[in-house]
């Protein structure tokens, strides 16, 4: 990466964190933060997938960055927070531990990550942030490929389960 990667990182980032780490995502990314609702499964998908969430109607599918990171699961309870993420092909929520806050972070913070450090280079940097190591996130690339195609065909039956439900509670 060259001194312009640097400059597109530069920017304001949601600080969260998963297990012993910390992450951050730009927040022209992050819709809302919404509290683990009820999920509903659907049969043959990914372990990474921990459900959808219904949110006005729309089904979300709900992605573990834990299990999808290869982290220790662990189990949500009512301030487990989902961050609703937009600007990708189809919406989507990471299910993490727990928001710390939103940063501005400039050139001087960053290191960028070296291509193939991470699953589907969905690392894109590291940052210095109060003496904390943070890793930053590309959400367009925390799925492969495939796993965004199956992901969007599990959120397709998802959502005719749902309208179904809707036309029977009438």
């Amino acid at each position: 990466m060259g001194a312009e990667s640097i400059s597109t990182l530069r920017g304001r980032y949601l600080i969260f964190h998963l297990w012993e780490r910390t992450y951050g995502v730009p927040t022209r990314y992050v819709e809302e933060i919404v509290p683990t609702a009820e999920l509903f499964p659907v049969p043959g998908a990914p372990a990474f997938l921990a459900g959808f969430l219904d949110v006005g109607g729309q089904c979300v599918a709900v992605i573990s960055l834990r299990r999808l990171l290869g982290m220790p699961d662990c189990e949500a309870d009512l301030y487990t927070p989902l961050l609703i993420l937009k600007g990708l092909p189809q919406r989507l929520a990471l299910a993490v531990d727990g928001v710390t806050r939103i940063a501005d972070i400039g050139g001087d913070e960053l290191i960028p990550a070296i291509d193939g450090c991470s699953l589907n280079d969905c690392a894109s940097a590291f940052a210095r942030l109060d003496g904390e190591a943070v890793v930053l996130l590309s959400p367009e690339r925390i799925l492969l490929e495939q796993e965004q195609k199956r992901v969007a065909q599990l959120a397709e039956l998802a959502q005719q389960r749902l309208a179904e439900v809707e036309t029977v509670a009438k």
